[in-house]
């Protein structure tokens, strides 16, 4: 398990079996608690040395989701927001692998955004939305770099508050 900061073997894999026995506890986890009841999808894999979650929210009412609420909720949980971005339908429309929508963003810093990881993180929003990304405190190692970097948390809410999603990777990607 790569966290920032570092203690002995045995207490990080005690605390990691501990944080996976217990769901909301795992990296990403406390995201079960939010809205559970417009939950659409999701997906987690939280092994020892890494793993992923996403999870997609729908509603019927328009304004059911806010960037505002959504970045509070994640702070309120130790996630720390270090970025807003809107995305057109367009380019949302773009994100593809293999013809399947999927959330590229987890792989940007690795010019991975059509690799076939892309396809852990399916995307239901396809019209215009915004991003938000947060330092997760989590840290990941991307595949054959062997260097720990920001395991960034990533929030995408439409425009019209219809839709969320939440995207997370963490440890060895």
């Amino acid at each position: 398990m790569r966290t920032r900061t570092r203690a002995g073997v045995g207490i990080v894999a005690i605390a990691t079996s501990a944080a996976v026995a217990c769901n909301a506890l795992a990296p990403s986890g406390f995201w079960k608690n939010y809205r559970h009841d417009l939950i659409a999808g999701q997906s987690s894999d939280q092994g020892p040395w890494g793993g992923h979650r996403w999870i997609q929210w729908t509603s019927q009412r328009s304004g059911a989701f806010t960037v505002a609420d959504a970045t509070r909720f994640a702070e309120s949980h130790g996630w720390k927001h270090v970025g807003t971005k809107h995305y057109s339908a367009e380019e949302i429309s773009s994100w593809v692998n293999n013809k399947a929508p999927v959330f590229p963003l987890i792989y940007e810093n690795q010019g991975m955004t059509s690799n076939s990881y892309c396809t852990r993180f399916p995307r239901t929003i396809d019209g215009p939305a915004t991003v938000v990304r947060f330092d997760s405190m989590w840290t990941r190692v991307p595949p054959g770099s062997g260097n720990d970097e920001v395991a960034f948390g990533f929030v995408l809410v439409s425009d019209d508050g219809r839709q969320m999603a939440v995207y997370h990777a963490w440890g060895d990607i």
